[in-house]
């Protein structure tokens, strides 16, 4: 192309404006303004160099706009116009970037290094190359991965697959040879059996693959075995007797015999009996007795036996046990227990009238939490130590028995570092008029200022005056949360509420015909601490509560029984001026 003259004022004006389109992201304007520029200075006999400048404001504007194949058009353009202006190459390159063609972007630049021989244009083009060429590497890399396995150390892929539990890790048997080649000489294949979790019935094919990876077993947890499978899994724990070698051991099947098993170890450190596996007493006795490291245990199935007239559980190492007794009825009565290590224990189904028992556990020094269900209870002698204690569905003998001998009865343990107190659904006997066991009435009335932050308790009685005794006892002066029960509380209670739980932030209140007025007593009380209600069953309240708390930071929620669902045709509240 022969010398040209510079750009005329005209076209400089256009590409003025085209400037300002751009920024101002009118891009079609910007188009127009610079085709219209483009034509004139092709007219006027423009320079290359300007021409070139003049082309890149299109392909910018293109670019922006979105328009790529027109941009990548233009930088064409650009480089057939001057091969060794580094501007068309430089352009063609980013858009073929954005349209993902990588190999293609490098290719242009590698033909800008060939004809653009200045220094700067030189080193702009070896920047870009090498930054290409980086995230061309990259999406090759991921596009090939290879398997980590053949390329990790051992030590990383152990700290990894320490993150998977054992269902994962059977999966990934299939993966690869390598990965099952490496998987099966690491926990937890060759020392686990876990059929948890399973989703279907677990065969006995499926158990004999699972055994036969084991090289030193630690942990057995039998969930879901067909009739096959449990015979093959009582067939392998008998061999060698490998069940004294075991750390964890969970059964929940109904036909494999658990007194035909000798239960001595010295490793074995946590053991759960769940239904409906077959256990009795006896069987409880001999794995607290002979198992020296135990430290949890769960007997959900536990069968009494008359020929037993009185069961010990002893063990100086247990901390947490679970013994439920439902399917057959037990007494504490007949009931010793020596755990003096023992944190948390949880009792079920030990409901005989007939033979209610005193539960003695003074010389647990370590106990946090008691909880009870579904018991026949006399007397709680419980430690200082205790801070959770759950009475739920008991029949409580609430007076205490004559003392047999001579001079004054002992006095009950305190209950100072008790926070959760949880009597739902548990009353007295038919003949004690008494709601509350002797432990609790005495706490609640020597017990200055006291840790409880947690008291749900079921009340049942004409007479309100227990009720308000325990309440407003220095006892529950620091209660944060409240759950009562029963079909006597009415509004006039609420002072006592109010006066007695100045922290309150938590109450939920069931089955009782109060109406909203004990609700807005409670939220008005002076300093208020109430976060949350909660209104289940109280068919008096109207739900016209819930804007009413909400409007002074209280949450309001209500719950219907499916036999009382209804809409709460309560009487409103109306607020006083």
């Amino acid at each position: 192309m022969a010398i040209g003259l510079p750009l005329p004022k005209e076209i400089s004006d256009l590409l003025i404006a085209c400037r300002e389109a751009i920024k101002e992201q009118r891009y079609e304007e910007a188009i127009n303004s610079i085709t219209a520029a483009l034509h004139g200075s092709i007219a006027n006999n423009t320079t290359v160099t300007e021409l070139i400048g003049v082309y890149d404001y299109r392909h910018a504007a293109y670019v922006r706009q979105g328009d790529l194949e027109f941009a990548l058009q233009d930088a064409k353009t650009m480089i057939r116009l001057d091969r060794n202006d580094v501007r068309g190459y430089l352009r063609c390159s980013a858009v073929n970037r954005l349209m993902g063609n990588m190999a293609v972007a490098l290719q242009f630049l590698e033909q800008g290094l060939k004809h653009c021989s200045e220094a700067d244009d030189q080193d702009i083009l070896l920047k870009e190359t090498q930054r290409v060429r980086d995230k061309l590497a990259a999406e090759r890399v991921l596009s090939r991965p290879r398997d980590p396995v053949a390329t990790l150390p051992l030590e990383v892929i152990e700290f990894i697959m320490s993150y998977l539990d054992y269902r994962q890790h059977v999966r990934m048997l299939r993966v690869s040879t390598s990965w099952k080649r490496v998987l099966s000489v690491l926990p937890p294949l060759i020392d686990t059996v876990s059929f948890v979790g399973a989703k279907t019935t677990v065969s006995s094919r499926m158990v004999r693959a699972a055994l036969r990876r084991i090289m030193a077993p630690k942990i057995l947890r039998a969930v879901g075995l067909t009739s096959g499978a449990s015979t093959v899994l009582q067939d392998w724990l008998h061999w060698d007797k490998r069940i004294s070698c075991l750390e964890v051991l969970e059964i929940s099947d109904p036909t494999i015999p658990m007194r035909t098993f000798s239960f001595r170890s010295d490793v074995l450190r946590e053991i759960a009996l769940d239904f409906p596996t077959l256990c009795g007493m006896e069987i409880v006795q001999e794995v607290l007795r002979r198992c020296t490291a135990l430290e949890y245990a769960r007997f959900t199935t536990c069968v009494s036996g008359d020929q037993f007239p009185r069961w010990t559980l002893r063990s100086n190492t247990l901390i947490e046990l679970d013994l439920n007794c439902e399917k057959n009825p037990a007494e504490f009565l007949r009931l010793i227990i020596d755990l003096p290590e023992i944190r948390v224990l949880s009792l079920s189904g030990f409901n005989d009238p007939q033979w209610p028992g005193d539960l003695d556990l003074r010389d647990s020094q370590y106990l946090t939490t008691l909880c009870l269900y579904d018991c026949a209870i006399r007397d709680l002698y419980l430690p200082p130590t205790l801070k959770h204690l759950r009475m739920e569905s008991c029949e409580m003998q609430t007076e205490r028995a004559p003392w047999p001998a001579a001079g004054p009865q002992p006095m009950l343990p305190g209950l100072d570092n008790l926070e959760t107190l949880s009597m739902l659904h548990s009353f007295p006997g038919a003949r004690f008029s008494e709601p509350f066991l002797p432990i609790i009435r005495q706490s609640a009335a020597l017990t200055d200022p006291g840790h409880l932050k947690c008291l749900k308790f079921s009340y049942n009685l004409s007479s309100l005056d227990h009720f308000e005794a325990i309440i407003q006892a220095k006892w529950c002066l620091g209660l944060t949360e409240l759950h009562i029960d029963s079909p006597n509380i009415v509004d006039r209670c609420s002072p006592f509420v109010v006066r007695s739980c100045p922290d309150l932030e938590v109450f939920h209140i069931r089955g009782a015909p109060i109406t909203g007025v004990f609700i807005v007593d409670l939220i008005l009380a002076p300093r208020s601490k109430l976060r949350a209600v909660t209104v289940q069953d109280c068919p008096k309240v109207h739900k016209d509560i819930i804007p009413y708390g909400e409007g002074r930071g209280v949450h309001v929620k209500f719950i219907s029984s499916a036999e009382k669902a209804g809409k709460g045709s309560g009487r409103r509240v109306r607020e006083l001026e």
